[in-house]
C-alpha cells in the first residue's frame, strides 16, 4: 500500500479532498485524515469492506461508496467542483498468472473473471480527466506491477500517453516509493528515492 503521511501530507496543502478507489481495510482513509484532508471519499466493490469502513469512520468527514471504481468515479467526478487528489488502488491481485480467483478477495463473486475490472487504471483516468483539465492530481499505487501479469501487462508508458492525450502539457510525472505521481505542472509533488527492493518485488510478483 502506497498511502502514507509522507505522500499525502504535502498534497493536503494544495487539495481539500482525497478520493480513493479500493477501500480495503480503510487504512488509506485513516492516513488521509491524519494528513489533513478535510474530506475523503472512498469506494470498493466489496460490500463487506464498505460496511466496515462506514462503521469505522462514521463520525469523520468520510463517504464510503459501494461499486466498481468506474461506476463510482463517474458519479463522483460530476460532483467535484474543486481540484482533488485521486488515489487509484482498486486493481485486484491474482495469486498466479493462471488464476481466475483473486487472493485478496477484493472482488465479489462472479466479477473476478471480468478482465475490465481487474486493472481499471486507464478507464479511471479517462473518467477523471475526460472532461478536460480540472487541476486534479492522480496517484497510482503499486507501480512495481506495471508491465507484469498483475496489471494485465499495462505499461506505465500507456498511462503517461493516456494522460498526455487527455490533457496535453498539463501534467508532470514522478514517483514516491511505489506510487506513480501525476500532478499538475507547478504543483510541488512529494519526492523520495525509489526503494532498491522494487526491482526484486517486480521479479518476485511476476514469477520471473
Amino acid at each position: 500500500m502506497g498511502s502514507s503521511k509522507g505522500l499525502f501530507a504535502p498534497m493536503a496543502k494544495h487539495y481539500g479532498s482525497l478520493i480513493e478507489t479500493g477501500t480495503w481495510m480503510g487504512d488509506g482513509i485513516q492516513i488521509a485524515l491524519e494528513s489533513g484532508f478535510g474530506q475523503v471519499i472512498s469506494c470498493d466493490i466489496n460490500e463487506e469492506f464498505v460496511l466496515q469502513a462506514r462503521s469505522r469512520f462514521k463520525n469523520e468527514p468520510v463517504k464510503v461508496l459501494c461499486g466498481s471504481s468506474e461506476q463510482v468515479l463517474k458519479s463522483v467526478v460530476r460532483e467535484v467542483t474543486e481540484p482533488a487528489i485521486f488515489f487509484l488502488d482498486a486493481h485486484a491481485m491474482p495469486p498466479s498468472p493462471a488464476a481466475h480467483v483473486f487472493s485478496a478477495s477484493t472482488l465479489v463473486e462472479g466479477q473476478e473473471q471480468n478482465e475490465t475490472l481487474q486493472c481499471p487504471i486507464l478507464a479511471e483516468i479517462d473518467i477523471i480527466l475526460g472532461g478536460g483539465f480540472m487541476g486534479h492530481a492522480i496517484f497510482v499505487d503499486d507501480r512495481q506491477c506495471f508491465d507484469t501479469w498483475l496489471f494485465h501487462f499495462l505499461s506505465e508508458q500507456m498511462v503517461r500517453k493516456k494522460v498526455s492525450s487527455l490533457c496535453p502539457g498539463k501534467y508532470s510525472f514522478g514517483y514516491y516509493q511505489n506510487v506513480l505521481c501525476i500532478t499538475p505542472r507547478g504543483v510541488k509533488k512529494p519526492r523520495e528515492p525509489l526503494r532498491t527492493t522494487l526491482g526484486r518485488q517486480v521479479r518476485r510478483l511476476a514469477g520471473s
